[in-house]
């Protein structure tokens, strides 16, 4: 590129302000679209002044200098992946290799990203490759819904920043395919498996070309204990009265007026039917769970998950299948986490929210990725970790049955991790309704900590502290008065469903002090007083909200059935 081009970018486009970059969202930007474009790793000195090259990624988690040469009987090992593979531990896999392959040295390189998509993995698949590895870990697939969240990308002047920088870096192509997705409408389910299928056989490829060994990993998924992303569509009149026989545990009910939910009424937009589809699906599968019937529970729980972005089951379809079509090694850890479940439902025992699972899972992981990279050496000694002679088939045979003894996480760390990293998703939630998800982990806190949600007022200095260190949610702690009343009102909700109508009134009281304007928690705290037996409390409350039908048409159902008339309360109309 020539000097005046470059000049001309550098004024167009100027720095980032020394103020916009330490904001949350300024860093996340940066991590997310304009690290890519550079390398992953950055050439530099060992500490014996040899040549060696650094993690330089913004985001990634910070490690020794790798030396450019290994010995031999040194395997060294890169993880690659969002968020599931940053926080996995490594040392639980280099345990477990350390079991198997005695007079082995490793080095595990964690590669990982927070919120990194397939086509970010691709690239750092394709740079590794670079520094000699021995085995390549892919655990992709979490992160293909894109990033609509970052605002910062309806800015025109960011956009250019990122070409900018990719002009500026020889790089234009991967600039804008970095940025382009996240600036179009959102893919639907068959576009986002497409582009991932694409991204995963590349992966494959390049490390074929190498003759580099390559695992993919499924990914499992929260399915019984994590429900669709948004809030319920109770303005649906049918799903309204499912969800009223499911409130009061009239699950043969529930579950038949759930399945009279599926299938998308005429008018229905494809986001709209898709959100529909997987609230049906899943509260089906809850009825199905409460009725004991397991299997029919799993198909439906499994459907709401392909209803939803990303559509995990399906992606997870296409890793086994790419795998066995190019030739990878395959670790099935979605498998693998339904087989340790209770009647193979997989919640919140294996998992802190609905992608991470709990720290105690990380000896399960390892076990399977071992087991698969062992596996490898049997049937491509050509492109394995190992060779097959070099693997100890007792202790193998010795770690099959362990990697399914899991640890037990302490439940009241357990409660604040969920608390503290997890919930402030609330603050995302800025649609009049509740979020289903965080209603979902306060019912998790609450089962391992009830008394962390008893002193509202000095559990938020707490979170205000924790929340402000983390990058990802800094911006819920600047904002955390105006999104706290929220939060009183998810832990009010599910209060309400755990059967404890007068502590689910105090909370809601609590919240509507603070922000009386939060109409939505004024109809809940009507169906909270119903539910303790005052129904000419709760009816009097609805009706002071008549002017608010519009806005939630089940507002007359209530009022119907709070009046004794439920039998001919007609439909409300869906808005």
């Amino acid at each position: 590129m020539s000097p005046v081009l470059s000049l001309l970018l550098f004024v167009l486009l100027g720095p980032v302000p020394a103020a916009a970059a330490a904001e949350a969202e300024a860093v996340q930007f940066e991590q997310i679209y304009l690290s890519p474009i550079a390398d992953f790793f950055a050439a530099v000195q060992g500490p014996d002044g040899s040549p060696a090259s650094a993690i330089q990624r913004v985001g990634a988690r910070p490690q020794p200098a790798l030396r450019d040469g290994k010995s031999a009987r040194t395997l060294r090992i890169f993880v690659v992946g969002g968020s599931v593979a940053q926080v996995f531990d490594e040392r639980e896999l280099e345990r477990s290799l350390r079991s198997v392959l005695p007079g082995y040295a490793f080095e595990i390189v964690d590669c990982g990203v927070s919120s990194y998509d397939s086509y970010r993995d691709l690239l750092t698949v394709k740079e590794v490759l670079s520094h000699h590895p021995d085995l390549i870990i892919v655990m992709s697939g979490v992160n293909e819904a894109g990033h609509p969240g970052l605002d910062s990308m309806r800015s025109p002047r960011r956009a250019l920043r990122v070409l900018g920088k990719g002009l500026l870096a020889g790089r234009p192509l991967r600039a804008l395919r970095l940025i382009l997705p996240d600036l179009k409408a959102p893919r639907g389910p068959e576009r986002i498996a497409a582009d991932f299928e694409a991204s995963l056989r590349a992966m494959a490829r390049a490390a074929k070309e190498r003759k580099v060994p390559m695992l993919f990993c499924t990914l499992p998924w929260n399915m019984r204990d994590m429900p669709p992303r948004g809030s319920l569509p109770l303005q649906d009149p049918a799903f309204f009265k499912a969800w009223r026989h499911f409130e009061r545990r009239e699950f043969r009910k529930a579950a038949a007026g759930f399945r009279g939910c599926l299938g998308a009424p005429a008018g229905t937009d494809g986001s709209e039917r898709r959100r529909r589809e997987a609230f049906a699906h899943y509260y089906l599968a809850r009825s199905l769970d409460a009725l004991g019937i397991p299997a029919a529970a799993r198909s439906h729980y499994l459907a709401a998950l392909d209803s939803q972005t990303p559509p995990m089951p399906r992606l997870n379809r296409l890793i086994r299948r790419v795998s066995g079509e190019e030739g990878a090694a395959l670790a099935d850890l979605e498998r693998a986490f339904s087989e340790a479940s209770p009647k193979g439902l997989v919640g919140f025992t294996l998992f802190e929210d609905d992608m991470h699972w709990d720290r105690a899972a990380d000896p399960l992981v390892a076990a399977v990725i071992t087991d698969a990279a062992a596996g490898a050496s049997r049937w491509n000694a050509g492109r394995s970790l190992a060779p097959v002679e070099a693997w100890d088939a007792g202790k193998l045979k010795e770690q099959v049955p362990d990697k399914w003894r899991l640890r037990e996480a302490d439940p009241k760390q357990r409660a604040w991790t969920v608390f503290t990293i997890r919930a402030w998703d609330s603050q995302l939630a800025r649609e009049a309704r509740l979020s289903e998800r965080v209603v979902a982990l306060m019912r998790e806190v609450y089962r391992c900590e009830p008394g962390l949600l008893k002193d509202p007022a000095g559990m938020k200095r707490w979170l205000k502290e924790k929340l402000a260190g983390n990058v990802w949610s800094a911006d819920a702690a600047a904002t955390l008065d105006e999104w706290w009343p929220a939060m009183l009102g998810h832990i009010g909700e599910m209060l309400l469903r755990e059967g404890k109508p007068q502590e689910s009134l105090a909370l809601f009281d609590q919240a509507l002090a603070l922000d009386p304007q939060r109409s939505f928690l004024r109809l809940r705290r009507a169906v909270a007083l119903a539910a303790m037996g005052k129904r000419d409390e709760a009816r009097e409350a609805l009706e002071l909200l008549r002017p608010e039908t519009p806005k939630f048409p089940e507002l007359e159902s209530y009022l119907a059935e709070f009046t004794g008339n439920q039998g001919t309360a007609p439909g409300h109309s869906r808005q």
